[in-house]
């Protein structure tokens, strides 16, 4: 009797004990299955410092990368900005590239429809004035850009080419819009031209076709290029009116459109 009475007991407890058990899953069964319904309970909940950090990035934006309007940022826009902050990318071609006949110094000048259609005009104007113009530059891809900037340095040093010659992807001559002039069919560009009857003529007229000298004298400052009498940039005759009423020639690109670097 007495190991009847303790076999019992011990069935009875180990009954308990698993019945126990079973109650404690179902439990916890039950637990995970309404946390798991609301993930809610679990998400990570804002502390204080993150709750300021969230309100000053609302109220304190990181400025944009370029606060220019499109038709300063626009690669195809005639009034591009394009200087030492403001680039174009390595695969950038303009798509209405054309090859008029400017009376170049190489055989062939690739510009814009647009512009060679204005520059054409310029040279044909300058010719019955007497003046004779020559271009020595027009559209330069990005890695012809960096073999001219390359070759530059080379000769001259990095800081006093950068005087003159941009880098690559910082280059107008990329966009198509820009020419460089010389007055002699075998010459180069350089300060000189502006001493001449073909630069002075220029330097005059190249408003009444589009065209605005991009480097006037002491203004570095404000371009971040020196003086460059030769380089003139096609920008439209809206623009280069306004911009030759407003300031006369040498009135940068960048105090036009307000631009501060």
């Amino acid at each position: 009797m007495e190991n009847d009475r303790k076999i019992k007991n011990k069935f009875f407890s180990v009954t308990t004990l698993l019945k126990f058990l079973l109650v404690i899953s179902v439990c916890v069964f039950c637990v995970a299955v309404y946390v798991n319904s609301h993930p809610e309970l679990i998400r990570k909940q804002p502390t204080t410092t993150d709750t300021t950090a969230s309100s000053n990035t609302e109220a304190s934006p990181e400025p944009s990368a370029s606060a220019l309007p499109s038709n300063l940022t626009d690669p195809n826009s005639v009034t591009v900005l394009v200087d030492k902050q403001h680039s174009l990318s390595r695969d950038f071609v303009p798509t209405n590239l054309a090859t008029p006949y400017l009376q170049s110094t190489v055989d062939v000048i690739q510009i814009r429809q647009d512009a060679g259609d204005a520059a054409k005009s310029m040279i044909a104007a300058a010719d019955a004035a007497g003046i004779k113009l020559y271009v020595t530059a027009g559209y330069r891809s990005y890695d012809e850009q960096q073999t001219l900037y390359e070759d530059r340095v080379s000769r001259l040093g990095e800081s006093q080419a950068e005087e003159t010659t941009a880098k690559a992807g910082y280059s107008e001559n990329q966009t198509g819009l820009a020419l460089d002039f010389t007055d002699t069919p075998t010459g180069t560009s350089s300060t000189d031209f502006a001493n001449t009857p073909a630069g002075q003529w220029l330097y005059a007229n190249a408003h009444t076709y589009g065209f605005i000298l991009r480097y006037p004298e002491n203004k570095q400052s404000i371009t971040g290029y020196a003086y460059m009498p030769w380089h003139y940039r096609f920008v439209g005759t809206d623009v280069s009116t306004a911009m030759y009423e407003q300031g006369g020639t040498d009135l940068t690109f960048e105090e036009f459109f307000q631009v501060t670097k």
